[in-house]
Parts: structure tokens; sequence; C-alpha cells
């Protein structure tokens, strides 16, 4: 069957096979994916095209095919982008500059965001905590060995005290209308363990943490 500008059925199994070729060649897996269904699309119209208007196994397991690819494109991208998330996620996102836009909406997933009504005791001196924070708008009062230092949003609260398990050497107190994220601590070092690279990435994340405390001279609530 002839299509137009010249082209037959036959030229788009050709067009598939090169396509699919390149695919294989491709080190980005989107770009491999991407080629891959592309290659997978022009069989499907060969197949129609040279079998009329019956539906072969050969198309139904090509479409099979482009399908799975298609829903592994959709993956690759929500964890290469920020697309689907909300402008405050994304204003939030910019803050975590160590993880991936897919590591972010993990670490996003398994935390709740709070909204401090009144002032709120987020860590006690010398007291255990399975939590760890991250100030997110606001600000919150630190307080070690009587003194109390002011600290603005896009902090950590917490992320030594969770990496050692050792107690709060701190007091710190969210302001009112202060939000700030929160998470189970279990809940986050299951998560660490199963995704080394997560683990990786979020321990960067502490450390740039870290950089910023000392660079402002600010207490570290949880050593």
């Amino acid at each position: 069957m002839e299509l137009d500008f010249g082209l037959t059925a036959g030229h788009l199994a050709y067009l598939g096979f090169l396509l699919q070729f390149f695919a294989y060649l491709a080190r980005d897996e989107l770009r491999l994916r991407l080629l891959m269904l592309s290659g997978s699309a022009a069989f499907l119209l060969y197949h129609y095209l040279h079998s009329g208007a019956a539906i072969s196994e050969i198309f139904l397991s090509t479409a099979g095919l482009a399908l799975t690819n298609l829903f592994m494109i959709s993956i690759v991208v929500m964890e290469r982008t920020t697309l689907g998330m909300s402008e405050r996620d994304k204003a939030l996102f910019a803050r975590f500059d160590m993880l991936t836009p897919g590591q972010f909406r993990r670490l996003l997933k398994r935390g709740t965001v709070r909204k401090a009504g009144t002032e709120t005791v987020l860590m006690q001196d010398g007291a255990a905590s399975e939590r760890l924070f991250f100030i997110h708008e606001g600000r919150v009062r630190i307080v070690k060995s009587g003194q109390e230092t002011p600290a603005s949003a896009g902090i950590f609260i917490g992320e030594v005290a969770f990496l050692t398990s050792k107690p709060a050497t701190a007091t710190v107190m969210a302001e009112p209308g202060t939000e700030y994220l929160e998470w189970d601590s279990a809940v986050l070092r299951k998560l660490m363990k199963k995704r080394p690279k997560f683990r990786v990435a979020l321990s960067a994340q502490f450390n740039s943490d870290l950089v910023r405390k000392v660079a402002s001279s600010l207490p570290n609530p949880g050593l």
C-alpha cells in the first residue's frame, strides 16, 4: 500500500527499524525510550496497513510494548522534571538543590506539611526526637546553653539527631504562622535504606544545610 509522498508500508518497517536501531545507541534513558516508542508507532502503522482491517497478534504485541514503554517514559519524566508539581511544591523544591525532582517527590510524599497556629516546640533540649523538620516559611527560635538565636526558613531541624539517634541539645520553637515539613524518622530511614541514591542525595542535602548553619553561626539543635 502506498502512502502520501510516495512512501509505502514497507518504508514504515525500515523507519521503525532505524528508530529502534538508534535507540539502542542512545545512552540517555529518556531518549532511548522515546526512540523506541517512535519505532513502535512506525511498526504499528506498518502492520495496520499491511494487514488491512485485521488486527494481528504482532500488532497487539507491538501495541502492548508501546504502551508499556509510554508508561515508563511518564515515570522518567516525573523523575526528571517538576511537571505536575504545585507552585508551592516547586518553591519548596528550589530549597532542595541536592535532590532530583523524583527524589523530592518521594521525600515530600512521606512528610506532612504543618503550620504553627501558636508557638510550637519542635525539639526539646535533652529529649530524644523521632521527628525531622524542615522550615519552609516563617521563623524559629533556637535556645541552647541559655542563649537564644532566631533562625529563618530554609533549614532542617534535627538532622544530626536523625542521623546519630542522639538526644537534642537545644530547644527549638516555631513562631506562630511558621510553615514546616515533618517526617517520621523511622519511615525516612527505611526509605534511605531501600534507595541508596536517595540516601546519598539526602545526606548531601544535610551536609549543605550544616554548612549554611556554620556560615551563619547558628547553633545546631541536633548535636
